[in-house]
């Protein structure tokens, strides 16, 4: 299915969802315009018989609702919470332009997943490309930035069974910079990201909420011969195989 696909079906899905048991609860924290990525997520769920109720942090007020106990955010009580910063080289954040805001944002994230009860996946933020001007930006401040950010999410993660990592890096560099990122939706309405590289991020995201839901099956493969039974089938027929409680 295409992005335009999940789309119609988060739309169809919207119509309907006050009348609709939900399935699970699940909270987006980003600090861009995620309308789009909302709605990706939800035509996914629905695609596969999961009914979700989403909360999504209003723009640029995850600084609030992070480490207030009574936010919205909060009190929406999600079963996993999906928390994905961006902090690109085009224009100017408010984390590269205050580094107190970074130290507080990561404290406050830190807060959350300690009192949360449900899950909650961690996006490190993406690298600037390696290749010419690039290189540049790997030895700036945003750099030093980037890396600290990522340090402390990966030891966070390391530290708890609860917290999970997406790496963002690796998800840009599968689909190439110049297709993941969207100059013009930026600049225009705060989404740095292109609907298909939302749609990657969702398709990750899918595996955590799969497993939350139950809707995953597990395989066990095992050779047959001398592992199940002893004995070759193909050489000893199906009644000289050694069949029993013990080996053979």
């Amino acid at each position: 299915m295409q992005v335009l696909d999940y789309l119609r079906l988060a739309g169809e899905y919207e119509t309907q969802q006050a009348s609709r048991q939900s399935d699970i609860k699940i909270a987006i924290v980003t600090n861009f315009t995620d309308d789009v990525l909302k709605k990706i997520l939800t035509g996914m769920c629905v695609s596969e018989n999961i009914y979700p109720d989403i909360y999504t942090v209003p723009f640029k007020q995850y600084f609030f609702e992070l480490k207030n106990s009574a936010s919205r955010l909060t009190l929406h009580e999600p079963v996993i919470t999906f928390i994905f910063f961006d902090v690109n080289p085009y224009i100017s954040s408010e984390f590269f332009a205050d580094a107190d805001h970074l130290a507080e944002v990561k404290n406050d994230i830190e807060n959350f997943c300690r009192e949360t009860n449900g899950s909650v996946v961690l996006h490190t933020l993406a690298r600037p490309v390696s290749v010419q001007h690039g290189r540049l930006f790997r030895e700036s401040a945003l750099g030093a930035l980037i890396q600290n950010y990522n340090t402390f999410v990966c030891h966070l993660a390391a530290a708890s069974d609860k917290i999970f990592l997406i790496d963002t890096s690796h998800l840009v560099q599968m689909m190439g910079e110049v297709h993941a990122r969207d100059m013009r939706g930026l600049y225009a309405f705060g989404q740095p990201f292109s609907n298909d590289f939302l749609l990657s991020v969702s398709k990750e995201w899918m595996a955590y909420i799969r497993t939350l839901t139950g809707n995953i099956r597990k395989c066990i493969v095992l050779d047959l011969d001398n592992v199940l039974w002893g004995g070759v089938v193909g050489e000893v027929g199906s009644l000289g195989i050694l069949l029993g409680p013990e080996y053979p």
